[in-house]
């Protein structure tokens, strides 16, 4: 996480400063090998964005759990085309939250400069 905020990630565009040197991802994504593409969108890292995901949704459900909400972790729903009853696909958000006569939906996505805050707390908390 320290080498991301400084920009010091070892990637092809910051070694090939000033060098004529391929700058292409070394996992064959066809684009520039920077360090937001290889923590944001490079194949190779995607298990862990993942789990980088699943882990804040679950840190939040935790929370609404003792918040006193009922918390569904990734429920399926029907999307129905307006005006038909006919199925146009479906939808899982991260969290539906359920407390009373009120309901939420929590549907996030997680950048890189808040995640080591969230992972401090959580482990202070756990």
């Amino acid at each position: 996480m320290v080498h991301h905020r400084i920009n010091a990630i070892p990637t092809r565009i910051r070694m090939a400063r000033g060098q004529d040197l391929p700058r292409i991802c070394r996992s064959g994504c066809l684009v520039p090998e920077s360090a937001n593409h290889v923590s944001m969108g490079c194949v190779r890292t995607h298990p862990n964005r993942i789990k980088r995901h699943d882990c804040v949704r679950d840190i939040t459900a935790k929370w609404l759990e003792q918040d006193g909400y009922r918390v569904l972790k990734e429920p399926s729903f029907t999307i129905l085309t307006p005006g038909t009853n006919r199925a146009n696909g479906r939808w899982r958000p991260d969290i539906l939250a359920i407390k009373g006569k009120d309901g939420f939906i929590f549907d996030g996505q997680v950048g890189m400069t808040w995640i080591s805050k969230m992972m401090t707390k959580w482990k202070s908390t756990s």
